[in-house]
């Protein structure tokens, strides 16, 4: 008895699907009209997906997912190899598609590779695509571009993936045994990538006008008009880092959910253009964020840890990334890390983040981990001048609506704690 999730997901992504087939630049794609400058922005969006879903279906844990697994070259690799080939792979500025893909990958990246659910749902997207987009190669080899089938290799990728290969896909996906739960996760994954790929296609051809085009609100419609950078390897290591920083604080997700990750991303990227001004400046806007986000219950510590990061990965990364290109940020991030050790150290920081631990109950120890690190930075941040920088922590860590008395007695305790050390140097 198969579970017919292929059925399912058909049904629930067909409106979406129906919709991205009829865009004018699928159907571009398919009469092999698409101008080639298009053609371009469509591998470098496509290269950019395909490369975070192998990452994911790459690090997948459940063992269900294991025979979808093909030891291929990737598909990222192969549009990278057409780029090559068409003399447009290098360093270039995002367009507006470009920025779209760079969100989908960020959001297929922040799916749970320990959940089959959704590896499912994007399993059935990405790998039906391979047959769609062999359509859309002939199109293109057929069409008055003249391309040649050997410099389309994403389209046509390899033989045994043709409909042969599809239909051993949904035998092997219909006969995964998967809960209700799993379904509905299967869905809600591939509708994300459909409708993110719709996104991506609605504005490769024809081009939108431009000049409604912000960049800040397009990664967090939220965010305001500022300047984030579309720079095309510096978008993606900005988003990345933003996620790794996110990670680090399990405080980012328990307190602000979905919109403060929004906002993590617009903010990444803004980051990352401090390091075209002078760096007294860049320093100054660092501190006025910083100062922001610290009333609003972030101490200056995850701005100064989100910056270091940045700043690494960067310089890592970037492949035109010059001598000290970057060096603000790093600047910047010694600038409040000398603020916050004027009072607290990083031992510091760890030995209240164990006494915190220490005082709780054992089966809310691993409520938020690393709650001890933030309170005590609040409590730096307090004794550093910073308005509001505690008020907030502590209001929301104490809220008895939230924690239990246990938890807000510990809060409370490791406060009396800190604002005890921070008179001083505190050392472990």
């Amino acid at each position: 008895m198969t579970s017919g999730l292929r059925d399912r997901l058909k049904s629930e992504t067909r409106e979406t699907h129906e919709r991205l087939d009829a865009l004018p630049s699928a159907t571009a794609l398919r009469e092999g009209t698409l101008p080639a400058d298009a053609l371009v922005t469509y591998l470098r969006a496509m290269r950019t997906i395909w490369r975070s879903f192998e990452e994911l279906l790459e690090a997948a844990t459940d063992p269900r997912i294991e025979p979808f697994k093909q030891a291929s070259l990737s598909r990222s690799e192969l549009a990278a190899r057409d780029l090559e080939t068409l003399g447009s792979e290098g360093p270039q500025t995002c367009s507006l598609a470009e920025v779209r893909a760079h969100l989908l990958a960020h959001r297929i990246r922040r799916m749970d590779p320990a959940r089959a659910g959704g590896l499912l749902g994007c399993l059935y997207t990405f790998r039906g695509s391979l047959l769609g987009g062999r359509l859309l190669g002939q199109g293109m080899v057929r069409g008055p571009g003249a391309y040649n089938k050997r410099d389309l290799t994403f389209f046509f990728g390899r033989e045994e993936e043709a409909s042969p290969e599809w239909a051993r896909f949904v035998e092997r996906l219909d006969g995964t045994s998967v809960s209700e739960g799993e379904r509905q996760e299967a869905g809600e994954a591939a509708l994300v990538v459909f409708e993110g790929i719709e996104a991506v296609m609605s504005v490769i051809h024809p081009v939108p006008d431009t000049t409604a085009w912000v960049p800040a609100l397009e990664l967090n419609p939220e965010a305001g008009t500022h300047r984030v950078t579309v720079e095309d390897d510096e978008l993606d290591v900005a988003l990345r880092a933003g996620e790794r920083s996110w990670d680090a604080f399990p405080y980012y997700a328990a307190r602000y959910g979905d919109r403060g990750l929004a906002f993590t991303r617009s903010d990444s990227a803004w980051l990352v253009t401090l390091a075209r001004i002078p760096e007294s400046r860049a320093i100054e806007r660092v501190l006025w964020l910083g100062h922001v986000l610290a009333a609003r219950g972030m101490p200056l510590l995850l701005l100064e840890r989100h910056l270091q990061l940045l700043h690494d990965e960067l310089v890592a990364h970037v492949s035109t990334a010059t001598p000290g290109r970057y060096a603000s940020l790093a600047s910047a991030a010694k600038t409040l890390r000398d603020m916050r050790t004027r009072f607290m150290d990083d031992d510091g920081l760890a030995v209240a983040d164990e006494h915190f631990t220490r005082s709780l109950p054992e089966n809310e120890r691993g409520r938020i981990p690393g709650a001890g690190t933030v309170l005590a930075a609040a409590v730096a941040d307090d004794r550093g001048g910073v308005v509001g920088a505690l008020d907030s922590v502590q209001a929301w860590f104490t809220d008895s609506e939230r924690f239990s008395d246990a938890w807000v007695e510990a809060v409370h305790e490791l406060l009396e704690w800190s604002a005890e050390q921070v008179g001083g140097r505190v050392t472990g």
